[in-house]
């Protein structure tokens, strides 16, 4: 009877710590949510370097966890508040090569061609097919991303 009641006792607890309504994640079970949560505080912080490294990890060692894409776009975000727009596209393209039918994809797109445009790789692009073409002129989006991030598929 005791262990029953120190079993009903722990999940409530994991209950009550769980994620709810903005409040942060604590989750025994859920390693993801402790590194994701640790990354948005550095990030209201203002540690925009050590909230990389969270949501870093979450992508590179949680990759099919329910915040992987949360985790993937909060990467992005950083790098392109830190004026890495490289970095920043690099992620933004990953997200859409790991999610293709996420709610999100839509604006995801935007930013990809946002920041295409602001780094003139467009420009480049059109030049190249211009002047005899390139290796990725005619390739989709997918086969780009793939080829940038060295993902055979």
């Amino acid at each position: 009877m005791k262990k029953v009641f120190l079993l009903a006792l722990l999940l409530a607890f994991v209950g009550a710590c769980s994620y709810g309504g903005g409040k942060m994640r604590v989750d025994i079970f859920n390693p993801a949510a402790d590194l994701y949560d640790k990354g948005m505080e550095a990030y209201r912080s203002g540690d925009i370097d050590r909230a990389i490294q969270y949501f870093r990890d979450v992508v590179e060692y949680y990759p099919k966890n329910d915040l992987a894409d949360d985790a993937l776009l909060m990467l992005a975000q950083c790098y392109e508040e830190e004026g890495e727009y490289y970095s920043a596209l690099a992620y933004y393209k990953l997200f859409l090569y790991r999610f293709p039918t996420h709610k999100k994809w839509d604006y995801v797109t935007s930013k990809v061609k946002e920041l295409e445009k602001k780094l003139g790789i467009k420009e480049k692009r059109k030049k190249e097919e211009k002047h005899g073409g390139s290796r990725n002129s005619g390739d989709t989006i997918r086969h780009r991303i793939s080829f940038s991030f060295g993902i055979r598929g």
